[in-house]
Formats: C-alpha cells, structure tokens, sequence
C-alpha cells in the first residue's frame, strides 16, 4: 500500500529538516516549502497527499495559504503544527476544514496524525486544482 506524499511548509530550516527526517519514513516522498507561496508551487507541481504547515510565515501565512487552496476547490488534508496557536487562530484554520492543529515543539502526536492525514489524501485524492489554476493565484 503506497504512503502517500507529504508536504512540509516551514519556514525554519532547522526544524523543516528535523521534520523531514521525523516524518519521512511515513511518507513516499517528502517535498518541502519555506512559505505559503512556496506551498502552492509545490501543489502545482507534485502530486501530494497531506501537508504540514506552519502558520507564522513569510510572503503567505498558513491561514493565507489553507484560505487560497480551499478557494481552488483543494481540499488536502492540512496539518498546522505551530508555536504561535491560539484559539482564534485554530477557530480560523478549522473554519477552512484543517485536519488538525497541534502545537510545537510536541511531537507525540505528530507521527500518527501525519500517517491518518496521508491516509486520508490518499483515499479522497485532494481534489487537486490544476497547474494553471494555481500558477494564476501564485502570479497575482
């Protein structure tokens, strides 16, 4: 049974390699993104499965970023892992259908969220948008 692919979006190299290295056994393939513009180009360009995002981010936030792939009618799994959680904020992520959010620097949750996230994006196929779709959103 295949793993799936995951997508980090981190924008702290450090802790983006740790989770590569953490999560990786769980995944087929493993892409990562610094920023939510990032994320998006990996979408387009990589057939994923779950996502791990970080909500504090340069260029586009993970709020932005959940935000613009469910206007694209992609509807991946998301997983926010980060430090600067509050209410509102998972209020928000959960309004956009986050799969989970967990707090960092925890990570007893992390691997087998990630296995069900994965498992999930393959069973629903994400509902991709096209490469042209979000090429448009990620050019203006």
């Amino acid at each position: 049974m295949s793993k799936g692919n995951l997508l980090i979006v981190e924008d702290e190299k450090a802790l983006s390699d740790l989770l590569v290295d953490l999560l990786g056994p769980h995944a087929e393939k493993v892409f990562t993104a610094y920023n939510g513009l990032e994320a998006l180009d990996e979408v387009a360009n990589n057939e994923v499965h779950g996502i791990v995002c970080d909500i504090n981010m340069p260029k586009m936030n993970g709020i932005e970023f959940i935000a613009k792939m469910r206007e694209l009618g992609n509807n991946h799994p998301i997983i926010f892992y980060t430090a600067h959680g509050n209410e509102a904020l998972m209020r928000e992520a959960l309004s956009y259908g986050a799969f989970d959010f967990l707090a960092k620097p925890n990570f007893d949750n992390l691997e087998g969220t990630v296995r069900q996230a994965l498992d999930e994006g393959l069973k629903s196929g994400g509902s991709s948008s096209s490469e042209d779709e979000l090429a448009e959103l990620i050019k203006g």
